[in-house]
């Protein structure tokens, strides 16, 4: 709403001037200004990304567990968990619990997996150090198992109790990058593969941990696993620097690598 109001101004002792001066009602202002606080949210959504550019990781971040010959590096923008042999295991977690909304992206390239192995990415009851299947299977949320071309998907009500739950079918694949993918959104737990969804199932509605291993166990399987990123997205996610020199991720602005 624009009015028109009058100035009167003395100077020098003359007659008084007038002038018509359009502005902006300032109860509509207000109106205005009030109606967007109600739209605007009171917190962004968080978002951890790293794209393992460095040489070391982050330790506010993330934390490595792992047994017996088990390790990780850094090499060429990839981070490589190796599992050298049976009784060995190494796995990686991101240190935040999670809970509420929550989305996770992994691109890795599992080709130099066991053919027959069990490596899992997605989330758990909490950080472990890789154990005898029987031991560490109970602690599975929402989570795929992993080879060069084959890949399960696993319900969130998983852990052990429900004759080993799957969210969806199968997957084959050809061996090289792909990228594994969860997101929680209210009661609903959803699988993608290659950004496609691949499954669903139901909310644990339990806080949760992300986690990535090319072996958990220390009882049956092998191999090394090459990741590129991991990214992480959250209405309760803290966005953390990605590298102690201090490079920020989150939403709104994402550390990249570029293009691989």
């Amino acid at each position: 709403m624009v009015f028109q109001f009058l100035i009167i101004s003395k100077e020098k002792g003359d007659v008084c001037v007038m002038k018509k001066i359009g502005c902006i009602c300032l109860l509509q202002l207000c109106f205005f200004a009030f109606c967007f606080s109600l739209n605007t949210p009171l917190s962004m959504a968080g978002t951890v990304r790293d794209d393992f550019n460095t040489d070391k990781l982050n330790p506010d971040i993330w934390q490595i567990t792992k047994v017996g010959k088990g390790t990780y590096s850094i090499k060429d923008g990839q981070l490589l968990l190796e599992s050298p042999a049976v009784a060995d295991g190494a796995i990686l977690y991101c240190k935040q619990k999670l809970e509420g909304n929550v989305t996770i992206e992994c691109q890795m390239d599992s080709t130099n997996e066991d053919p027959g192995s069990l490596g899992t990415v997605g989330f758990t009851d909490g950080i472990f150090d890789p154990e005898p299947s029987p031991n560490f299977w109970v602690h599975w949320l929402a989570h795929f198992n992993f080879s060069p071309t084959v890949s399960d998907l696993f319900a969130d009500n998983y852990p052990g109790k429900n004759n080993w739950p799957k969210a969806g079918a199968t997957l084959n694949f050809k061996s090289g990058p792909h990228i594994w993918g969860i997101e929680i959104n209210g009661k609903t737990v959803t699988h993608f593969f290659d950004k496609k969804n691949v499954g669903k199932s139901d909310n644990s509605e339990v806080p949760r941990y992300f986690h990535v291993s090319p072996d958990t166990y220390t009882s049956h399987y092998f191999g090394t696993v090459a990741i590129d990123y991991v990214e992480i997205t959250g209405s309760n996610v803290k966005s953390m620097a990605v590298s102690p020199a201090g490079k920020l991720a989150a939403t709104w602005a994402i550390v990249k690598r570029g293009e691989r």
